[in-house]
């Protein structure tokens, strides 16, 4: 085990100095970073659970969910995860990509993947720099829900979830934005 950390930590040490550095200047670029209905999604690249990259140029021509949790207690990061897993079929049958952020490291997040046996993707975003390009922290996070939820239709955001919606109406209000336009 020791050996996996070390070299994860090593791994991690490239792998972080060069995501830092391009976040960074996305950030710089992006001086508004409160994103509002009509704006383009936020140019971000993170690592999925498999230490995979995502980039959100995956949404330039496609409908997607983008939905932030709170890295808090596993029960809290479980409860809009579950939401999305229990309706993953109805996204996945409109042709919805649905993907989950967490400022938890890849390791965790791959547990929690694995864990939960979820459908979708996991992206680390263990510096919280996309949090940042989507106007969103910790604080918000917590007030409201255990997650925020984003809806992109052709690179644009259409619809933001209200934070002090529960779970299940925030995923229930973004399958209904696919659904208006069908």
């Amino acid at each position: 085990m020791k050996h996996l950390e070390i070299l994860s930590f090593i791994r991690g040490i490239k792998t972080t100095k060069y995501l830092f550095v391009f976040l960074f200047l996305l950030t710089f670029l992006n001086a508004e970073s409160q994103v509002k209905v009509g704006d383009s999604i936020p140019q971000f690249e993170l690592f999925n659970h498999q230490s995979k990259w995502i980039n959100s140029n995956d949404f330039k021509n496609d409908k997607g969910v983008v939905f932030f949790f709170f890295k808090g207690k596993p029960s809290k990061k479980n409860t809009i995860l579950k939401e999305f897993k229990k309706k993953y079929s109805l996204f996945k049958n409109l042709n919805v990509k649905v993907i989950g952020i967490a400022e938890d490291v890849i390791e965790d997040i791959n547990i929690l993947y694995h864990k939960e046996e979820l459908p979708f993707d996991l992206l680390s975003d263990s510096r919280g720099l996309a949090l940042e390009l989507f106007g969103m922290d910790e604080k918000k996070l917590k007030k409201g829900t255990q997650g925020f939820s984003f809806v992109v239709k052709k690179g644009k955001v259409v619809y933001i979830a209200n934070i002090k919606e529960n779970t299940e109406n925030q995923v229930y209000s973004a399958l209904g934005k696919f659904i208006d336009t069908e």
